[in-house]
């Protein structure tokens, strides 16, 4: 099969970022080897089509394993670039460089797949984006005690442009494409229902993202769990990787922007 010349020109662009980040002390040398092994890993997946399963398996595992690493990886004395720190909140925020490479190149590694999906109606989507919206803040406000927390301006247009074009961008990425659709059409060979395999691809990666996200108490998971539930039925439903990002980043900036936060 061949391979337009832009998803090698855009892995390559994206490397060379990365290598001039480590070299400009912006990320440690130890994840840019990782995202180098993570892209060569999933690049593998992808191009093992007709290869067998276990190979494809391992591959995969290889890429999910290595994605986690480069988000939650902090080499002792390293941190990533300051962007402000919230002492009433209190709150720092960081550019995590790590996460956004490995988030861009799954993205143009996977995006390919998308293609395959059944697209719902850009109208019923963003009601549906809405509606899984006001549920989860229905649920978290009580259950949580959110207060009314009202930032600075210039705080909550800094972490609108870092969550949506890192933290969003790179999450959905990693849990839509690298996990819950690989899982879905792994169950496409045994469940001939695809709203039951799309639930089940959707609860399980609803599971690994809160356990990669949550702290505290059973409350703290019970929310994160929603959310994460949420995120994955909105891309199922609509079919689109855009409104599982927008769902995410507006339930992000709005929690930011208005309630109490961070949660702990």
């Amino acid at each position: 099969m061949l391979i337009p010349a832009p998803y090698y020109t855009s892995i390559g662009l994206l490397l060379l970022a990365a290598a001039l980040s480590a070299l400009a002390g912006l990320l440690p040398y130890e994840l840019l080897s990782l995202l180098v092994i993570f892209a060569c890993a999933l690049h593998i997946f992808v191009k093992a089509g007709n290869k067998p399963v276990w190979q494809r398996a391992f591959f995969w595992l290889c890429a999910v394993v290595l994605g986690l690493a480069i988000g939650l990886f902090r080499p002792e004395g390293f941190n990533y670039p300051l962007l402000f720190s919230a002492k009433a909140l209190p709150f720092d925020l960081y550019l995590n460089l790590g996460k956004a490479f490995a988030g861009y190149l799954a993205l143009v590694l996977l995006a390919a797949q998308l293609h395959s999906l059944k697209k719902r109606s850009l109208i019923v989507s963003l009601g549906l984006v809405l509606s899984f919206c006001c549920l989860i803040f229905v649920v978290a406000i009580p259950l949580l005690g959110l207060q009314l927390q009202l930032k600075a301006l210039n705080y909550i247009a800094v972490f609108a442009v870092v969550n949506l074009l890192i933290t969003c961008v790179s999450e959905e990425v990693f849990m839509r494409l690298l996990f819950q659709l690989q899982i879905s059409r792994v169950l496409g060979r045994r469940i001939s229902s695809s709203a039951l395999r799309q639930s089940i691809a959707a609860v399980v990666t609803a599971l690994l993202f809160t356990l990669t996200h949550a702290i505290g108490d059973g409350r703290v998971f019970a929310v994160y769990l929603l959310a994460g539930l949420a995120y994955g039925f909105i891309f199922a439903l609509s079919g689109r990787l855009l409104m599982a990002i927008a769902l995410h980043f507006l339930v992000n900036i709005i929690h930011f922007s208005f309630l109490t936060y961070p949660l702990a």
